[in-house]
This record gives structure tokens, sequence and C-alpha cells, in this order.
């Protein structure tokens, strides 16, 4: 059996069959051309195509070919932006994962979401299981709750007042009074811990990162098993992980005057 464009539509999921579309685009800008590329129905991606111009994933020129749109060019300036960060900051990165000799993360903070960027895991034999990409809760974590705090203290209560608390771990904080405390703790000594709060067995000592103007764009820690990071530890740690960050925020500041 076949459609107006030729040949059976693949057996995909709506999704899928957008991202194809979507795919498609920066190298074809026709919807004959596209359904060709994808296989999939003229009608189909004709559709689909409404449905990105609509939510700014695809936008049409003046002589209606679609391009990527600016959603598209945001993200992949995202990812560019967040390449910069990562490769500027690896040698602060892997001199605090020396000194302190645990996992050290980096995270990106974009649209009121928070997630990894960087990840150098410490000498032990265990691995965390977290992952570059992974997507972290702002409440529950040391780079959360320090962004948190050095947010201007109108953002963080609404933030905190929209949020929808999940118990990740028996140490979870889930009254949103009790995390408002620890944010004004956080913002007068400088560094967030996360006490098994987000996964068992872990603690975490963290920073925020700000760039030159003083907007909040991410955070840095270190984490390691409870009984190695333990209070003592924690107070030995903070100041390095403090420092650390004070000196990706100085090169953070160099690059925007180069720009």
């Amino acid at each position: 059996m076949t459609t107006e464009s030729g040949p059976a539509e693949p057996q995909l999921s709506a999704l899928m069959k957008g991202l194809k579309v979507l795919e498609a685009v920066p190298a074809h800008h026709r919807i004959s051309d596209i359904a060709s590329e994808t296989g999939l129905s003229v009608s189909t991606v004709h559709r689909i195509l409404s449905d990105l111009v609509e939510n700014r994933w695809v936008e049409q020129d003046q002589e209606r070919a679609y391009r990527p749109g600016r959603r598209v060019q945001g993200l992949l300036s995202l990812l560019q932006n967040d390449e910069q960060l990562v490769r500027m900051a690896m040698p602060e990165l892997q001199a605090l994962r020396d000194r302190v000799g645990f996992t050290v993360h980096m995270a990106r903070f974009a649209h009121n979401e928070l997630s990894y960027v960087a990840k150098i895991d410490g000498p032990a034999a265990y691995q965390m299981r977290s992952r570059v990409g992974d997507t972290i809760p702002l409440w529950s974590t040391a780079i959360g709750k320090a962004i948190l705090a050095a947010l201007d203290e109108q953002t963080s209560r609404d933030l905190l007042k929209a949020a929808q608390l999940k118990r990740r771990t028996r140490s979870t904080i889930m009254s949103k009074s009790l995390l408002w405390n620890q944010v004004e703790l956080i913002r007068r000594r400088g560094w967030a811990v996360d006490d098994e709060e987000n996964e068992l067995h872990i603690r975490c000592v963290g920073v925020a990162l700000q760039d030159a103007s003083g907007r909040v764009i991410g955070g840095l820690s270190t984490s390691a098993l409870d009984h190695e990071m333990t209070p003592a530890t924690i107070e030995r740690v903070a100041p390095l992980v403090m420092e650390t960050g004070a000196r990706i925020n100085k090169l953070l500041g160099r690059e925007s005057q180069r720009r």
C-alpha cells in the first residue's frame, strides 16, 4: 500500500516522526524533499511542520522554504556555551579533584533547570551513578541549594513556592520552610551541603557559579561516600570548593571582557 508520497510510512511514534522532520530541515527546505528524506507522507510532514513552526522550532523564509527556527538556534547556542564553559573550567575542576580526592561535578543552570555538563571521577574504585546530561533537582543537591542562595531573594522564593518537592531518599528535606532556612544559611557562609538528600550514602559540597554580570549560570560540587565525607572533611573541603568557584567566576569575567 502506498500514500501520496510513495511507500507506506515507517511505524514510528509521533515524537520520532517529529524529530525526523526536524533533523531533515537544515538540509531539505521543501515539504516534498523532507517527505522524501524521512519516508513520511507529504500530509504528515505538512502537519508536523505546522506544529514546529507554531512552536518556533522551524520557520519559513520569504520564499516559503523551511529553516531551523529560533528555538533550535537557542539550543545550539546553549550547547556551544556549555562546551566553552567546560573547556574553560576543566583545569580548575581537575585541580580540585586532585586536591580533595573526590568526584567533581559541574552543572549548568538555565531556564530554571539544572543539568550536569562535566564530571570527573575521583580516584576511588567506586564511581558515582551520575552522568553528564542528567537533570538534577534544585532542592536536594548541593549545587541546587547553592544556586538558590545565590539568586536574588524574590527569585529564590518564587522557585521554592512553585516547587513540587519529591522524596529522593529518607533524608530529603520535604519542608519548604526548612529548605528556606538552609538557603539563608548557605547565603551567609557561601557553600551548600547535600547530606544524603539526593542519593543515599553520598554527601556533596557545592557552590554556585556566576558570570561577569553576576548572573547565576550553574555550580560545581565535590561528592563522596558518607563515611569519607565526614563533618570534619566537609569543613576542610568547603573552602577549596569555594576557591575553585571563585577562580572559575574570574575566568568567566575575563571571557566576557574578550567578547
